[in-house]
């Protein structure tokens, strides 16, 4: 078997680079590791702007939630932002699904494209061509190996990373609400941690998805009782009730940074090259941004001869990109550290920061076009 482009990983962004080099008119494999079936959770995926597009182009059509106003609070004082996309000229802030429908989408679009059961043991490289060998002894001849599989990915392990552990554990779960939210979100700070609530459709009912994340020290005693002792408190500060309607899945938090995303012929993207606090729910989004940079960058150059121009490339997107998250990755811990600050004149300076921000509608409309990608294409 020969392709130019192996992909390791048949996640939503291996997928989505499969098809959007597809339209480049460049073939690709995607191999999984697991088989063809995907676990039922309760994890939704918030879209900016750009990432909708990018899937729109691929033709992979849902039924999204809609969020075209959020509301930042902090539960100890007044201070408070709200984000309004009509402020900016912005249809909708964000797109929220639920993950295992836009994973099965994107799977069904790439279709038989994509080997499952099978992963890469071995890469042996040469001068025009790599030849990959697979689990089941099937042997590839490629151009480009793309890791998208994720944190622990294997084949992006002899890249050095930066970790950060903090000592946080994200719960997420679906609730209904006494009243409806409309196309609306909320965030709310307090010294039990960060809790969003997002409009979500599951299974076609409106549903809330909440994620809450929480220092590991305030969970000592098990998540049932914790949300069972605080859920209602946090919910009067948006002025709502919400019963729980699902299990509660837990996600130990940190993020990582790699040195590199090339390790010719391999480049990495997303999860494997990087990971973000979920405040601000960019993960995706910075991981749809790489896809997008990769496959630009790869379309002009993946089928030539002469390898100089392609590993020029993948060197550009990598010093490009690794910049960039590193941005957003200081940028959130920043806002991590001073969101769980509970010394009392912090306090007060964060109610202050929040509302000044609130009255710049020129701060609003940087923030906000900062989060919804580079441009609207």
């Amino acid at each position: 078997m020969q392709y130019p482009v192996v992909i390791s990983g048949a996640g939503i962004l291996g997928c989505y680079i499969s098809e959007a080099l597809t339209l480049q008119g460049i073939d690709s494999v995607v191999l999984e590791k697991d088989i063809d079936e995907v676990e039922d959770s309760v994890r939704t995926i918030t879209l900016n702007p750009f990432s909708k597009n990018l899937l729109d182009k691929i033709d992979i059509v849902n039924d999204y939630s809609t969020i075209n106003k959020m509301e930042v609070k902090d539960y100890d004082g007044s201070g408070k932002i709200v984000f309004k996309g009509t402020e900016i000229g912005m249809d909708h802030l964000a797109y929220v699904i639920d993950f295992v429908t836009l994973l099965k989408s994107v799977r069904k679009k790439a279709g038989e494209k994509i080997l499952y059961e099978e992963k890469i043991i071995g890469i042996v490289n040469n001068d025009s061509f790599h030849e990959v060998t697979l689990s089941s002894g099937k042997v590839i001849k490629t151009n480009l190996i793309i890791s998208s599989d994720g944190k622990n990915s294997k084949i992006a392990n002899k890249i050095p990373k930066s970790d950060k552990d903090y000592s946080q554990t994200a719960l997420t779960f679906l609730a209904s609400a006494d009243k409806d939210l409309g196309m609306s979100a909320f965030q709310v700070f307090s010294d039990n941690g960060i809790c969003a609530f997002m409009p979500t459709r599951k299974e076609g009912e409106d549903l809330v998805t909440v994620v809450w994340s929480i220092s590991n020290d305030k969970i000592q005693n098990g998540y049932d009782e914790f949300i069972e002792r605080n859920l209602e408190n946090i919910s009067r500060k948006i002025g709502n009730s919400f019963q729980i309607r699902s299990k509660i899945q837990s996600f130990k938090l940190s993020s990582h940074n790699r040195s590199s995303y090339v390790d010719f012929p391999i480049v990495l993207v997303g999860d494997s090259a990087h990971s973000i606090h979920p405040l601000a729910g960019q993960g995706v989004n910075l991981g749809f941004e790489d896809a997008n940079s990769l496959v630009k960058k790869i379309t002009d150059t993946i089928n030539q001869s002469d390898t100089s121009n392609l590993k020029s490339n993948l060197n550009d997107y990598s010093n490009e990109r690794r910049f960039q998250n590193e941005i957003m990755l200081k940028t959130m811990d920043g806002f991590v550290a001073l969101f769980n600050e509970s010394n009392p004149y912090i306090r007060f300076l964060r109610n202050f920061g929040l509302n000044t921000f609130n009255q710049s509608k020129f701060l609003k409309s940087f923030f906000v076009k900062a989060a919804s990608g580079p441009i609207r294409q």
